[in-house]
């Protein structure tokens, strides 16, 4: 910086140079630019990490519900087996694979006997709780490739690919032996006896 210099009669008699040492500013200036810039990056990373944790969060839950959506659509809510318009489609699908192949395909028709009677002397908790039970029963003596729905009420369905009249006889006669003719809780302290009754049918008609 430069500064004039003038006498008492205001004569102009010369200039003076002013220095000043801006090192220790212009340092401190590159610290605070490094300290904001560092601090800018770390701040970014963290947001970048949180946001596409956020986006995969979403997602997931999009998944979870959509996984929700599609268990309501197909199965039926009681007893977590497929409901009956999953039925028809499955059914539709095996008797297109049976005809298109020469296969035989068997439908099997299971029926609490009675049933309107548990739910009329224990009422419709009880009636659940045996519809549950039975489902789970059944469910476990399926074959691989085996389809069971609850067909409405206290009627279940099996759809039995791959299986002539007399194997499904024999199923519909293991099943009502295994899974019925014997007790079922309704109560901590209760519980009745639920028979069942069978009906099927095979293609091709024999």
């Amino acid at each position: 910086r430069v500064i004039s210099v003038e006498d008492k009669g205001t004569r102009d008699v010369g200039d003076m140079w002013l220095l000043i040492d801006t090192q220790e500013e212009v340092t401190n200036s590159l610290k605070v630019t490094l300290i904001a810039t560092a601090i800018a990056t770390v701040l970014g990373f963290i947001l970048f990490i949180l946001f596409f944790r956020l986006v995969g969060g979403i997602e997931s839950e999009l998944a979870k519900h959509q996984r929700v959506l599609r268990e309501i659509a197909t199965n039926d809510g009681l007893t977590g087996i497929y409901n009956r318009r999953s039925f028809d489609t499955i059914l539709a699908k095996e008797f297109e694979r049976a005809n298109r192949y020469g296969r035989e395909l068997s439908l099997l028709i299971i029926d609490i006997d009675h049933f309107k009677q548990v739910n009329d002397s224990f009422g419709h908790i009880a009636g659940d709780s045996v519809l549950k039970e039975l489902a789970s029963k059944l469910s476990k003596q399926l074959r691989s490739n085996d389809h069971l729905a609850r067909y409405g009420g206290g009627e279940f369905a099996i759809i039995l690919p791959v299986t002539g009249l007399e194997m499904a006889h024999q199923l519909a006669e293991r099943d009502r032996t295994t899974s019925g003719e014997r007790e079922y809780r309704v109560s901590n302290t209760q519980s009745t006896h639920i028979t069942l009754s069978s009906g099927v049918f095979s293609y091709p008609i024999q």
